[in-house]
C-alpha cells in the first residue's frame, strides 16, 4: 500500500512540475525555438510575416483620413489634373492661403502612388489604407532578411519592428513615412547583401 502511494506521489510530482518547467525562462526559449528563436526557412517566415502584418493593419482600413493625410491627398488630386506640376496650387493650411510647395516639404512619390491607386480603385479611406499596407509588409520582411544570419532570432527582430507602437500608428496613415522606411530598409538590405556577396567572392 505504501509503495502504491509513493508511486502516485511521484507521478503527481512529475505532472505538477512539468507546467512550471515549461513556462520557466529556459522552457519558453526551448518551446518557442521553432519560430521565435530560430529560422524555420525564409519562405515560410516571409509568408507568415506578410499575413500577420496584413492581419494587424487591415482592421484599420476604414479609418478616416487624418493629420497630414489631407496634404498628400490634395497633391495626389492635383497630379490627376497636372501630373508634371504637383505643387502648383494654393492651400489654406495655417489660416491663410499659401503655395502648396511652401506647406508640403515632402517629395511627391507618395502622392503619385495615391493618384495611381485612385485611378484604379477610387479615393476611399479603405482603398487608400489597404494600398499602403504593402509598404509595412516590406518594412517587416526587410527587417527579417537583414537580421537573418546576423542574429539567432531574426523572427524576433521582425516582430519587434512590427509591434513598435510608432510603426503601427504610422502604418495606418497614407503619408510617406512607412513608404520611406520601407525603401530605407530594403536599400540597407541590398547594400549589406552586396557586401556579403563581395566578401564571399560571388
Amino acid at each position: 500500500m505504501s509503495k502504491t502511494r509513493g508511486s502516485s506521489k511521484q507521478k503527481m510530482s512529475r505532472i505538477s512540475k512539468s507546467p512550471t518547467k515549461m513556462f520557466s525562462e529556459k522552457g519558453l526559449l526551448r518551446y518557442s525555438s521553432g519560430w521565435l528563436f530560430s529560422d524555420p526557412g525564409p519562405r515560410t517566415v516571409l509568408l507568415a510575416l506578410t499575413v500577420l502584418t496584413f492581419a494587424m493593419l487591415a482592421p484599420y482600413a476604414n479609418k478616416a483620413f487624418h493629420m497630414d493625410d489631407t496634404l498628400f491627398l490634395k497633391v495626389a488630386s492635383q497630379i490627376t489634373s497636372n501630373p508634371v506640376d504637383p505643387y502648383r496650387f494654393k492651400v489654406n493650411w495655417y489660416g491663410t492661403e499659401m503655395d502648396m510647395f511652401d506647406v508640403n516639404k515632402n517629395p511627391p512619390l507618395a502622392s503619385y502612388y495615391q493618384a495611381l491607386v485612385a485611378a484604379v480603385v477610387g479615393w476611399s479611406e479603405t482603398a487608400m489604407h489597404l494600398a499602403f499596407i504593402p509598404f509595412a509588409v516590406l518594412v517587416v520582411t526587410g527587417t527579417y532578411l537583414i537580421a537573418r544570419g546576423r542574429t539567432p532570432a531574426p523572427v524576433m527582430a521582425a516582430l519587434a519592428a512590427l509591434l513598435a507602437p510608432t510603426f503601427l500608428v504610422s502604418s495606418t496613415n497614407v503619408m510617406c513615412d512607412t513608404m520611406m522606411l520601407a525603401m530605407f530598409v530594403w536599400a540597407s538590405f541590398f547594400w549589406v547583401d552586396g557586401i556579403d556577396r563581395n566578401s564571399r567572392g560571388r
